[in-house]
Formats: structure tokens, sequence, C-alpha cells
């Protein structure tokens, strides 16, 4: 959408002003269906790039410029008030931490390998896991022909002691990746 400024005596007393705005003003004047063309004394105002809005900074935008005979857009950059710059630091680092979050929470989703087989480790896996093992504690043994099923839904016959084993893979994954979110969480 093109943007206009009104332009009384070479300089602007209007921005910005819209095709809407311009009609609404000249109540008289016929304009084309299509292509609109403003009247005197509106210009159409040329759009330029912000410059980059830091934590710490305001990119605002003033009226526009006549820059070699055409209308520019203006920005002007200062420096953001304390508060403002609070809000924006707190809302950095809560973003940051949703990223960390995840990217924790989905390591240690992902599967692992025991015996060159992949098996689910996401958290409702690593339940059920835990339960067989307390479970079974007492006797840490599995019924006849017990089996868990690994990532491609083949049933993988195991033996207490592989469950255990395959626990302790997930335990030192999920460690890892633990220590990796606290340590993000710091930086």
């Amino acid at each position: 959408m093109t943007l206009y400024a009104k332009i009384i005596d070479g300089a602007v007393s209007q921005y910005p002003v819209t095709e809407d705005i311009i009609r609404a003003e000249n109540p008289t004047v016929l304009f084309a269906a299509s292509n609109f063309e403003p009247p005197d004394g509106y210009v159409a105002v040329i759009a330029t790039t912000p410059p980059a809005d830091t934590i710490t900074n305001l990119v605002t935008e003033v009226k526009p410029v006549l820059v070699k005979g055409q209308w520019k857009q203006k920005w002007l950059v200062s420096d953001a008030p304390a508060e403002i710059v609070s809000e924006r630091e707190f809302t950095l680092n809560k973003t940051k931490n949703t990223i960390f979050l995840s990217e924790y929470e989905l390591a240690i989703a992902q599967d692992v390998e025991f015996k060159g087989i992949l098996f689910q480790a996401d958290p409702a896996s690593v339940a059920n896991l835990k339960s067989v093992l307390l479970a079974r504690l007492p006797t840490q043994t599995l019924p006849d022909g017990f089996y868990w099923v690994a990532s491609d839904n083949a049933q993988i016959p195991v033996t207490y002691t592989d469950l255990q084993a395959l626990g302790e893979i997930i335990f030192e994954r999920n460690w890892l990746a633990f220590k990796q979110y606290q340590q993000d969480k710091i930086k």
C-alpha cells in the first residue's frame, strides 16, 4: 500500500495519508478507478528500509524528507528508555529459555541404540521402562518370552539386565542433554 504525504508550502503537513483519506478529503475530485493519482498537494512517499531495531534503541518513522526530487520515508534512531530495554531483555531471555527447553525436550525424546537396535526413549517409553524395572526389582527376572518393542515395532526378546542397560543408555543421554540445557540457560 502506497502512503502519501500532504505538502503545504514545501513542507509535510500531514503524514501518513492513505488513498482513502485523500478521497475523503477531496469529495469533489473525480479519481480514476485504477492507477490512483493523488491531486495537487499530495505526494507519494517512497518506502525505505528502516534501520535494524535492537534491544537498546528505538526506531521511529518520522515525516518524510525530500531527496533529489522524491519524498522518502525517514527513520529516527534513539536510545530506548530503561524500562523498554528491561522489558525487551526479559522477553528475549524468556524466548531463549523456551527454545532451550524445546531443544532439551526434543533431545530426550529421540530413539536410542542398544545392541544395534533403535528403541524409543521418549518420556512415555521411559516411564514404561521404569515401571517394569521397579516391578521386577525384587527378583530381577522377567517372565519367559518377555520382549521390548523396538522403534520399528519389532518385538525384541530381552532380559532384566538388558532393560537395566537400556535404562543406563537413556539415563546417560538424558543427563548430557540436561547438562547442555542448564549450560544454555546460564549463557
